[in-house]
């Protein structure tokens, strides 16, 4: 399970890879789908530099088909997609991931007969190189301690808590400047879910990385976040202050289980 034993925030800044890229990323009237059926429709926000935005709305409103356009996995209708002063039109996810955007997918990514320490090390089959981490699996180390304890175990032995660290421990170990994550919370109990939020919120502040997260739990993703998008039929309903939201009695009554 998630213990509370994250690294202190000073170890994990002393430890952070500074990301190579650091910029908005830009989504300017976003078009995307599946055989020529749009899911995303004209869809415009902006996610700042150690930003955090979460996007929360009903089953099938077209959260996980945006955050796969931004990676790339989605290919962009109309409209486009910038990040820093970068057009990703084109872009493969692996180019996406050169430039500085890390993706966590909802489903399980771990290599399952493999060590933790091995999952780690193919986290940086495509690293961008650079001297300024000696020991870069040790920042992965330094973000979960409970990772280092478990290192020589194999992953079809950890919780799912613990899966969920080591994928985005395994997708900081390239530095991302953003960070692009589906359903963090996805078969977390509501406990390990709101622990899961103040490991995210963590990044932001010891590794200086934006974070764009999908989540079906709405009520704690708006409570971390700095703006919150109401994403419903691929289009945007409400965009705003989180915690405004989540005060927005006709959000509350539509989206959140209700009013005050």
């Amino acid at each position: 399970m998630l213990a509370d034993r994250t690294a202190p925030a000073g170890a994990a800044a002393r430890a952070a890879p500074a990301g190579l890229h650091a910029g908005s990323m830009v989504f300017d009237r976003v078009v995307s789908g599946y055989h020529g059926n749009m899911i995303v429709r004209g869809v415009s926000f902006e996610v700042p530099a150690c930003g955090i935005i979460a996007i929360v709305g009903p089953n099938g409103s077209g959260k996980s088909t945006l955050i796969k356009t931004a990676f790339g996995l989605v290919r962009v209708a109309s409209g486009q997609i910038r990040f820093g002063n970068q057009n990703l039109a084109g872009m493969s996810p692996a180019q996406r991931l050169a430039c500085g955007i890390g993706y966590v997918p909802q489903l399980p990514s771990v290599f399952p007969s493999m060590s933790v320490q091995e999952n780690l090390e193919m986290g940086l089959y495509c690293d961008r190189g650079s001297a300024e981490a000696a020991h870069p699996l040790e920042y992965a180390y330094e973000l979960f301690p409970q990772l280092a304890e478990r290192r020589s175990a194999a992953a079809r032995t950890l919780s799912g808590g613990e899966r969920r660290m080591l994928e985005i421990s395994r997708s900081m170990l390239l530095r991302p400047s953003l960070l692009l994550l589906d359903e963090p919370s996805v078969g977390l109990s509501p406990a390990l879910t709101k622990h899961m939020f103040e490991i995210l919120v963590r990044l932001r502040e010891t590794a200086g990385v934006a974070l764009l997260v999908i989540e079906q739990n709405a009520k704690t993703a708006l409570q971390i976040c700095d703006e919150g998008i109401v994403l419903v039929g691929g289009k945007i309903a409400y965009h705003g202050k989180g915690k405004e939201l989540l005060a927005d009695d006709e959000v509350r009554r539509t989206f959140l289980g209700g009013g005050r």
